[in-house]
């Protein structure tokens, strides 16, 4: 096996190991909360029993009710108890699993290689006793409760009495990154994870802010994703950005929670990140309360999403006027933003390229597969692939992603067509290896114009061939992708790339990949991001800034 082939092998592993880690990290957070669900059940009782209590010293003639209140009590502890148990039998199944095994093994393996830091040598330690550890409550004072666990390795986290998991820290000058997301960070693994995830490889701390807010005050229950990321939930409102403006009084609320957050955690340099207009009034307050300067990474067409149940506009206009850089991911953006008088930093889409160009050479089958992977969604042009599946029932469509926004009245009904689902980052490469072809069947329109499909480039990465619709960012591909319109058009693209699919087309849509790397677009949002940074320190902006 070459130098090259063990890189990718060692690629493909390691993505599958990070997506194991990251579902037991969700499992374990949802056992958490799950836990303190019932812990707060546990005290519940145990203050109703102290009132009984009262109330015997106070009406000896209630004692036969009393009696029976502490009966009932007795039973809802006996109760709450079981299901505390059956929380940690839960935990331990998470940890005696392959999942939990297979990465304990792999940080071990980097640590003997010396790819750790110091601290994440120790954090194995425990791994393999979490079902003796994990024994039940332990009392701390009025209100504390949580569960005995063992330290995690890393990409796992581990609840605490005060919400806190261990942090790894930043390297020495860099500003912490703290992203206003649009997506949440365990939905399909894209630009707004590669560039964090990278930056966070280059040494930054990186706090993920999803979009949905947990309705009580207080400073946020942070949760670690990998090492240097970490993802939480703002509070004091109960209402969706994307939705709804928020209320003054929320509002307040939230950037209270984000300055508990900035406290508690020791940000002090750090630059916002955002992914969506609709947070620009809390970045704009951070920037003018902490210093944290305004970087609008404007990945998308956002008027063109039918998930925003109110005008975007507006908010896009505030930002970009306000925002200390902007970047775009595609010309079409790129063009438009100019066109407002803005200065803008134009950083496209990449691939993984490693990860992508491990998949194995095509394997010609009797009946040829034709794929799509990604959201399957308003955009997707459900018909056309309907169309092309009618008229061809000698081919297989595999279609992967989610469909929650697709008009699906045809296509599952086609014996030649099926839904696999959402499948993992980190396990696609086993699922589309089949496909001979890929398509980008998207619908054209204002937002997909715009779009500088990620999928295009993995396409090339593994160097299979790609049947498209027209877009102008998939332009710069030039005879790498062909181009088709309407099913006739599409059929025949398709028997073109079935047909031809040499050794120096492949060997030139692998070339154009490794050129348009993730690690390469990484480099250079990484500059901006630390001229942001630089000489930033906590708190107001100083007089000289305004001027």
């Amino acid at each position: 096996m070459s130098a090259e082939d063990r890189v990718a092998s060692l690629a493909r592993t390691k993505a599958g190991l990070e997506a194991d880690l990251l579902e037991t990290s969700l499992d374990l957070r949802r056992a958490s909360e799950d836990y303190e669900a019932l812990a707060a059940a546990f005290r519940a009782s145990a203050e109703r029993l102290r009132e009984a209590a009262g109330a015997v010293s106070a009406a000896h003639h209630e004692r036969e009710e009393l009696v029976r209140v502490v009966a009932s009590l007795q039973a809802e502890l006996a109760a709450t108890r079981r299901d505390r148990d059956e929380v940690k039998r839960s935990l331990e199944e998470v940890c005696s699993t392959r999942v939990w095994r297979l990465g304990t093994l792999y940080w071990r393996l980097l640590g003997r290689l010396g790819l750790l830091p110091a601290k994440a040598g120790g954090a194995l330690a425990g791994a393999a006793s979490v079902a003796s550890e994990a024994a039940g409550p332990v009392a701390d004072g009025p209100g504390q409760a949580m569960l005995a666990v063992p330290a995690a390795p890393p990409g796992v986290e581990m609840p605490t009495r005060t919400g806190r998991s261990r942090r790894d820290p930043a390297a020495p000058g860099l500003p912490d990154v703290v992203c206003f997301s649009i997506v949440e960070w365990e939905f399909l693994f894209q630009r707004p994870q590669q560039l964090l995830s990278r930056l966070a490889d280059l040494g930054h701390r990186v706090y993920y802010i999803s979009q949905f807010f947990e309705p009580d005050p207080g400073a946020p229950e942070v949760h670690r994703l990998r090492s240097r990321v970490y993802t939480l939930r703002l509070r004091g409102s109960s209402g969706r950005l994307f939705s709804e403006e928020l209320t003054p009084t929320d509002a307040g609320a939230v950037f209270e929670s984000l300055a508990s957050l900035r406290e508690r955690e020791g940000i002090t340099a750090a630059v916002s990140v955002v992914h969506q207009p609709f947070w620009w009034p809390l970045a704009e307050r951070a920037r003018s309360a902490f210093g944290w300067a305004v970087l609008y990474d404007c990945m998308d067409d956002h008027g063109g999403f039918q998930t925003n149940a109110r005008p975007v506009g507006g908010a896009e206009r505030g930002i970009l006027e306000g925002a200390d850089t902007v970047v775009a991911s595609s010309r079409v953006l790129e063009s438009r933003i100019h066109a407002v008088n803005r200065p803008v930093e134009l950083i496209p889409n990449g691939c993984d390229y490693e990860y992508f160009s491990s998949m194995a050479p095509r394997s010609r089958g009797v009946r040829p597969t034709v794929g799509y992977y990604g959201c399957i969604a308003d955009w997707f042009e459900a018909d056309l692939v309907a169309d092309v599946a009618e008229r061809r029932p000698d081919w297989e469509f595999l279609l992967i992603g989610p469909t929650y926004l697709a008009d699906l009245t045809r296509l599952p009904a086609l014996p030649n067509v099926s839904f696999p689902g959402v499948v993992p980052y980190g396990r696609l490469l086993d699922r589309i290896e089949p496909i001979d072809v890929f398509l980008l069947p998207f619908r054209r329109s204002t937002l997909t114009e715009a779009a500088n499909p990620v999928k295009a480039y993995e396409i090339m990465a593994t160097g299979r061939p790609l049947v498209s619709v027209p877009l102008p960012e998939l332009e710069p591909f030039g005879d790498l992708v062909r181009f088709g319109n309407g099913p006739v058009e599409f059929e025949r693209r398709i028997e073109e790339a079935l047909r031809e699919d040499g050794p120096e087309i492949v060997d030139r849509r692998r070339d154009f990949a490794r050129r348009n790397s993730w690690d390469t677009r990484a480099a250079r949002f990484a500059e901006l991001v630390r001229a942001l940074g630089a000489g930033r320190e906590a708190g107001p902006p100083r007089p000289e800034d305004d001027a």
